[in-house]
């Protein structure tokens, strides 16, 4: 336990955080959203330009605050900022009415035209002329990396955005030179990164899109429809359409993607002896979601369903389990699952959530069968197989109670139940997983501290050995790796596991700190077996010159692991910004990993380079081994000493 008090004691020393502030001004026709989070790594503007997604307007850092800035013709809008994760509405802009049944709320804002240009407006109006416009943009990012040898790389992206009366619309090309050498000469690669159209009709908004699209529920528990890539709700990868139909008191939406890259299935040999093989593999399927919801003041309920086809493309071998003898055929798997929820706001002044949903996982395998066995002189007789197989049966209940969700201080408690019923391809067999999460934040003045505390017990019984709460290859209730952090990896190796963590940080006139600290627990509180902390700290040196350090410990049992102690690891960096240049000088390891889905730099790097650690695939009987290749990261991590220089030039 001194090891666990050492991490408390450590996160306790920088709770944070600074007050938030925000406006929005319009300045020749163009709308300024600027939002002060000191603290803040990462904000994000949403709201109906969008379509409420949280990757597509990243709002760039200036001194304490963040800014964006959007074309946008005249009428009423609804915005919020998605600062770290989290979505607030504008501070300083409250919302002052509930929104309608499967609606966004969000802060209100009215442009209006008056006179030559748009300006902001404390009142609707019907008589707006509309205003067509279209922008080009430009952006150049250079890195070069130097440890051993030296790894330099270019991106040049180029976007034209477009609004015209009802319709806005958004385009991009991307370039990326990871070759780049001096003597040689570059070795480009040019590809239509993404492409959205928007259309707004009335009470109908619909959109087509190409690599930029989202699927993120009303559904307050989130049973379905809120899987994303480090918590982004995305659809990288896909192409598709989606359309919203609402009015005051109900919603109606739909969402069709297909994917815009396939993994082919393989075969195998009959004699294998595969019974039944998936490729590690996440974005070869099609999904259709539909979504239905009604709202009366503090009471809410809906259906949610969302199917993909077409997941996890395998092969399978069953020789001699059905007449005529299956002999090599490819399969690829069908998910479908559902949910209904309902809400109410102020159940004795408590929030309630609930939800119920179920599935199904069925494989459809396609290949031949032959009649007879080979032989030299005989006729072989080949058939098409076309055949559904069962995988699984799956139900989930969630109920979540929770106060002051509008005050300072606010917390939840929720209870999260998961069925997985194997009875077909897979074997027989019953899993049974339960959490119990309880959370708290407190926001008073310039500080601010969280903590949480989730506890997992996991029955898998006989169920296959890939199947993990956490890990989506056998849960059809994720559709892409999310969260799965050095945490929910340590968790493989045990039945009952507790994860605590605690955010804190506080931030001073130039410089703002945050920590976070996690500990892994194994049983009910019995043994600490992982410990981390993380701490970040930026500082305004003067103007437009910044500077930024990272630092990351963690522990893992020796007893368990043959683990030698803390690891240990860091970052800094010096930086100059200025308008649409920023020049960045860094040495250690970068945690700023390039994004393809939001197409930004975000604070992800250490989670992705951790990952490797299941680069063989999860599966629970090797948990002990994926653990000491997760330390084995941990050891290469912290020998991670790399210079970089980089260069962002933003037209846009």
């Amino acid at each position: 336990m001194k090891v666990c008090m050492a991490v408390l004691v450590l996160a306790l020393s920088l709770f944070f955080s600074a007050p938030i502030g925000a406006a929005v001004r319009v300045e020749a026709d163009e709308v300024i959203f600027s939002l002060k989070a000191p603290q803040a790594q990462e904000v994000f503007l949403v709201g109906d330009f969008n379509q409420w997604n949280a990757t597509v307007e990243p709002m760039n850092r200036v001194d304490d605050h963040f800014e964006v800035t959007l074309f946008l013709v005249a009428g009423e809008y609804r915005y919020q900022f998605v600062v770290d994760g989290k979505t607030i509405d504008d501070p300083d802009n409250l919302p002052k009415a509930k929104p309608a049944a499967g609606m966004h709320g969000g802060s209100p804002l009215v442009l209006v035209e008056r006179g030559d240009g748009l300006v902001l407006s404390t009142e609707a109006t019907s008589k707006t002329a509309p205003v067509s416009h279209a922008e080009p943009g430009v952006r150049y990012i250079g890195a070069m990396r130097s440890r051993d040898d030296t790894d330099v790389s270019q991106r040049v992206d180029f976007t034209v955005r477009g609004n015209f009366d009802v319709l806005d619309a958004r385009a991009s090309v991307a370039t990326d030179d990871t070759s780049w050498a001096w003597s040689s000469g570059p070795s480009i690669d040019v590809w239509f990164d993404r492409a959205r159209v928007d259309v707004k009709l009335g009470k109908l908004f619909a959109r087509g899109f190409e690599n930029d699209t989202t699927w993120t529920s009303s559904d307050p528990a989130m049973l379905v429809g809120n899987a994303g890539v480090y918590r982004y709700d995305a659809g990288f990868k896909r192409h598709g359409a989606a359309a919203t139909l609402s009015n005051a008191h109900a919603a109606l939406r739909a969402l069709y993607a297909d994917a815009t890259t396939r993994t082919p299935a393989n075969t195998v040999a009959p004699d294998s002896g595969v019974a039944y093989g998936t490729q590690y593999s996440f974005d070869g399927s099609d999904v259709l979601a539909a979504e239905a919801a009604v709202d009366f003041k503090k009471s809410g309920a809906g259906f949610v369903f969302r199917r993909e086809t077409g997941f996890n493309p395998g092969v399978a071998s069953l020789p001699g389990a059905l007449p005529p003898v299956l002999d090599v055929f490819a399969t690829r798997e069908n998910r479908a699952v559902s949910d209904v929820w309902v809400r109410h706001d102020d159940l004795f002044g408590v929030r309630l959530d609930a939800a119920y949903g179920w599935g199904n996982v069925k494989s459809h395998a396609f290949g031949t069968t032959q009649d007879s066995v080979i032989t030299n002189d005989a006729s072989i007789a080949v058939n098409e197989v076309d055949r559904t197989f069962p995988v699984m049966e799956t139900q989930r209940g969630l109920l979540e109670l929770g106060v002051g969700s509008h005050k300072k201080v606010h917390g939840f408690a929720q209870w999260d139940f998961t069925r997985f019923d194997f009875d077909g391809l897979r074997g027989h067999s019953r899993a049974d997983v339960q959490r119990v999460t309880l959370a708290a934040a407190d926001t008073t003045g310039d500080w601010t501290v969280g903590a949480s505390v989730r506890y997992t017990h996991a029955d898998y019984n006989d169920t296959p050995d890939a199947l993990a709460i956490d890990w989506p290859e056998l849960n059809p209730w994720l559709s892409i790796w999310d969260n799965f952090d050095e945490a929910a990896i340590v968790g493989l190796a045990f039945d009952e596991y507790d994860v605590a963590t605690i955010d804190a940080g506080h931030a001073w006139k130039r410089v703002t700190a945050t920590a976070q600290a996690t500990a892994g627990v194994r049983g009910v509180a019995e043994e600490l077996v992982h410990a981390s902390v993380r701490a970040h700290a930026d500082a305004v040196i003067s103007g437009p010159w910044q500077a930024a350090a990272y630092a990351r410990t963690a522990w893992y049992d020796a007893s368990n692991w043959n683990s030698d102690g803390w690891r240990w690891s860091g970052y800094m960096e010096g930086s100059y910004h200025r308008g649409p240049i920023a020049l960045s000088v860094g040495y250690g390891f970068d945690p700023l990993v390039f994004n393809p889905v939001t197409a930004e730099y975000n604070d992800i790097g250490y989670t992705e380079f951790l990952r490797g650690a299941l680069a063989g695939g999860v599966a629970r009987s090797r948990a002990d081994d994926i653990v000491r290749a997760l330390i084995e990261q941990e050891k290469r991590l912290e020998d991670a000493s790399v210079f970089k220089i980089e260069l962002v030039v933003d037209l846009r």
